[in-house]
């Protein structure tokens, strides 16, 4: 298997596949990871009371279109230091459509005080909104997306051959084989 020689055109490319969707799915998976290990974190953080000092929605377009996020900054005291911070949630995709935006920084008004939980370890980690919230299990389709075919093209570089042998369609309706020779034959009418 490993030691074999075998004739396989299309193994660099393959090769290379492996290795961009494999980075791909590695930098999904640490993303998803962090943004679940500080959505958790966050729930046992204290909370003291702070103020939002700036709040907007944001926009942008890239080749997948417009997008917008909404941004809030915020200001709070823990022990006698003050500290700034922006994070309202810990995963908060760009959005597809404006009024996604402008419903999460809607509370968030200029001068409002809100609730800050922060990092015992680290104060000027802070968030706004602890936990998890709607969307999160996106990161972890889109990781398992990527390690799929991570896998299929590693199984494909192993076994050459193997992969398109078995989505090879069917023989077709008027065609045979031989069980004698194994040699494929068609019927003829």
């Amino acid at each position: 298997m490993w030691g074999e020689t075998v004739d396989n055109p299309h193994r660099n490319a393959r090769l290379f596949g492996f290795f961009v969707v494999g980075v791909i799915g590695v930098w999904l998976t640490i993303n998803m990871l962090s943004a679940w290990y500080w959505s958790l974190a966050s729930l046992h953080w204290p909370t003291t009371s702070g103020q939002v000092i700036a709040s907007s929605t944001e926009s942008g377009t890239t080749t997948l279109g417009d997008w917008w996020a909404p941004s809030i900054t915020y200001e709070y005291v823990v022990g006698t230091a003050t500290f700034r911070a922006d994070k309202i949630r810990f995963y908060l995709p760009l959005l597809r459509d404006q009024a996604s935006a402008d419903a999460i920084r809607a509370p968030y008004v200029v001068s409002k005080r809100v609730t800050v939980a922060y990092d015992p370890a680290n104060p000027g980690h802070a968030v706004l909104e602890t936990g998890f919230r709607q969307g999160t299990w996106k990161p972890t389709l889109a990781a398992m997306l990527f390690w799929s075919v991570a896998g299929i093209l590693l199984y494909d570089i192993v076994h050459p051959g193997m992969l398109a042998a078995r989505l090879r369609p069917a023989l077709r309706k008027d065609e045979y084989v031989d069980e004698d020779s194994g040699d494929q034959t068609e019927e003829v009418a």
